[in-house]
């Protein structure tokens, strides 16, 4: 098990990380908490500052948090198949271009796709999105299911705290 899991070397424009994204030489939970603190804070101050400079009349994303079930969808069920969804990109990407732009190219994508509900929202989601892309290439050495996990449940907490951000401040 390589030190960098599935970077043989880290590359230049990501060095700027911490370097625990990219080893998986401790326990999951460790992992998972700093992987959420490091995906949620500039998450926030990505979302304050497109409210900032986004028009009044700009399309925000329609999350209804209501109840059991929708915070189920919200917080398991989504983050679940979204990393699904991204693990073969992210692999796939990775065999073709090389593990640094794999990561990017499916930050950007998802992007992409979270702006065609709200252009807002992609350009706040890139950014746990290349960490959750990280993530599955630090990890899938460990195997498959500990891979999910590990990303599912970073993304599970990201969306947690979005969703009891919005039952707090009454949007939902």
């Amino acid at each position: 098990m390589s030190n960098l899991g599935g970077f043989a070397e880290r590359p230049a424009y990501l060095r700027f990380l911490p370097d625990f994204l990219f080893r998986q030489d401790e326990p999951p939970l460790p992992y998972i908490l700093k992987g959420w603190v490091l995906a949620l804070l500039p998450s926030l101050a990505l979302s304050v500052l497109a409210g900032l400079v986004a028009s009044p009349t700009a399309e925000i994303p329609d999350i209804p948090v209501q109840g059991s079930s929708s915070l189920l969808l919200l917080i398991v069920v989504g983050p679940l198949l979204e990393t699904l969804i991204l693990l073969p990109m992210v692999l796939g990407f990775r065999r073709l271009l090389g593990p640094g732009p794999a990561v990017l190219l499916g930050a950007l994508l998802w992007a992409i796709g979270h702006s065609l509900a709200a252009p807002i929202w992609g350009l706040v989601v890139w950014w746990p999105f290349l960490l959750f892309s990280i993530a599955i290439l630090t990890w899938r050495d460990r195997g498959l299911l500990p891979t999910v996990a590990v990303v599912t449940t970073i993304h599970g907490l990201q969306n947690a705290t979005a969703g009891l951000l919005l039952l707090v401040q009454g949007q939902a």
